[in-house]
């Protein structure tokens, strides 16, 4: 392939990814509520609601958590059309471990943010809303609690990808 096929079929890739994105979020608009509760349910404490401090506050929480779902749902399209664009140069051998690759990737992913949301969420936002004691009052906005959470559990995905990342270094040489 020339460099401008190449360039096409990354294109075409992208386009995919992208529009897998965009069906999973407008997807993910329909179930908002939903997942609002559900990412405030580790925060007894906070009494089922937050606070805005401006006029599109709501929508823009709404809107962020669609986009937060439709990310998550798109990343093991992602990673299929990452290895679509590089199979055709690693061979047979290549894409059977491709294969197992995007599987425990995907599976990697999605356990970091279960544990990050079953076990330490509950437990860091206990600690950190309990903090201040009776020395401040807590005016917790849905812009800053979503940011945090979001935040929180994709860090906690990304982080349990390390076993993979390693075993794709050891399989390239590049660690021992």
């Amino acid at each position: 392939m020339t460099l401008v096929e190449h360039l096409d079929e990354l294109r075409t890739r992208i386009i995919k990814a992208g529009a897998a994105f965009v069906i999973a979020a407008v997807a993910a608009w329909f179930f908002r509520e939903r997942v609002f509760e559900w990412l405030l349910a580790p925060a007894p404490a906070l009494g089922g609601s937050l606070n805005f401090t401006g006029v599109t506050g709501p929508i823009m929480a709404d809107l962020k958590i669609s986009l937060y779902c439709g990310l998550v749902v798109t990343i093991p399209v992602v990673f299929y059309q990452a290895w679509s664009f590089v199979a055709p140069a690693v061979g047979e051998a290549g894409r059977a471990f491709t294969f197992v690759l995007i599987g425990l990737s995907s599976c990697l992913f999605l356990v970091g943010m279960a544990f990050g949301y079953f076990l330490v969420l509950p437990l860091a936002l206990d600690f950190l809303v309990g903090w201040g004691g009776d020395r401040f009052e807590q005016i917790i906005t849905a812009e800053t609690y979503l940011s945090f959470v979001t935040r929180f559990l994709l860090g906690f995905g990304i982080a349990f990808e390390v076993p993979a990342a390693v075993y794709v270094g050891a399989k390239l040489g590049l660690v021992d």
